[in-house]
């Protein structure tokens, strides 16, 4: 059993960062009562113990330990952000954990269902990338949450029911999603990243207007709908930002020449309608000016009337 030796440290310290030791047990016993933040990351600890330790302890790392049990019993009330990388957790427990963590990644452990029951309200970013979670849940989410990452899991569809409204960013990437779904959407989200899922088609109904960024590389889409989409979202990969960017520009120059085209367009509307022989083609033919079907041409890339 290796231990923690804190003899050697200054009295002022407030960080350490013991990466790759033996050590095996987490002890606080002689712990620096300024203490601000651990690093022990690549050890061999596989229990979280707080008996003893810092009230003032705001940030600790225990990345790629042996760790199977999330406990916070006795954990120091000053606590906001806990890294639990690389361990081998298998259910989410939030019972006795301080109210004013704001951050917790459980990236790469073994976590088959999202709970909140009895989470922090203040929590503000969580990272469950990397485990077996098969179903988005909702339920109990603080409302303040901003940020959860949900990429490397299992994940057929996208559930937004119950989602927190000030939702910011949310890493779906490398699921197995199908369809794009946007029902019930945060209507603050400006972040979404659906890289290497298995999405065919996409649509833009729904979508929240203050999107920014949207990832969808490596998916199978073979038809893309444009009407709907945010003009200032940037797109990736870049060769779909540019058709976004093609078709904003066209349907803006068509609504700017709108009002001067709107007699054309009524005529040719009135026309083939009172005239049974006369379809819209054939009276745009007959009857629009060159500067009209100039007009359509430049912005749709195609003649009208051909």
């Amino acid at each position: 059993m290796v231990r923690i030796d804190w003899s050697g440290y200054y009295p002022g310290t407030e960080t350490i960062f013991l990466w790759n030791n033996p050590i095996t047990e987490l002890n606080w016993e002689g712990a620096l009562s300024g203490l601000k933040e651990i690093s022990l990351i690549y050890n061999q600890i596989t229990e979280i113990n707080w008996e003893g330790a810092p009230s003032g302890l705001q940030e600790i790392s225990l990345v790629w330990n042996y760790i199977t049990e999330m406990n916070w019993y006795k954990s120091p009330i000053g606590l906001k952000t806990i890294d639990l990388y690389g361990n081998k957790i298998t259910e989410i427990n939030w019972e006795g954990a301080p109210s004013g963590l704001k951050e917790i990644n459980l990236r790469g452990n073994r976590i088959t269902e999202i709970n909140w029951e009895g989470v922090p309200t203040g929590l503000k970013e969580i990272n469950l990338g990397g485990n077996r979670i098969t179903e988005i849940n909702w339920e109990g989410v603080p409302t303040g949450l901003k940020e959860i990452h949900l990429g490397g899991n299992r994940n057929t569809e996208i559930n937004w029911e119950g989602a927190p409204s000030g939702l910011q960013e949310i890493n779906l990437g490398g699921n197995q999603i199908t369809e794009m779904n946007w029902e019930g959407v945060p209507i603050g989200l400006k972040t979404i990243d659906l890289y290497g899922n298995k999405i065919t088609e996409m649509n833009w109904e729904g979508v929240p207007s203050g999107l920014k960024v949207i990832s969808l590389g490596y998916n199978q889409i073979t038809e893309m709908n444009w009407e709907g989409v945010p003009r200032d979202v940037k797109i990736y990969p870049e060769d779909l930002n540019n058709l976004k960017d093609e078709y904003v520009k066209s349907m803006k120059y068509i609504k700017s020449k709108a009002k001067l085209l709107r007699p054309v367009t009524d005529q040719i509307k009135h026309l083939s309608l009172t005239n049974p022989e006369n379809n819209k083609y054939s009276v745009a033919r007959k009857y629009c000016g060159v500067e009209f079907r100039e007009i359509i041409d430049e912005a749709l890339g195609f003649d009208l009337v051909h």
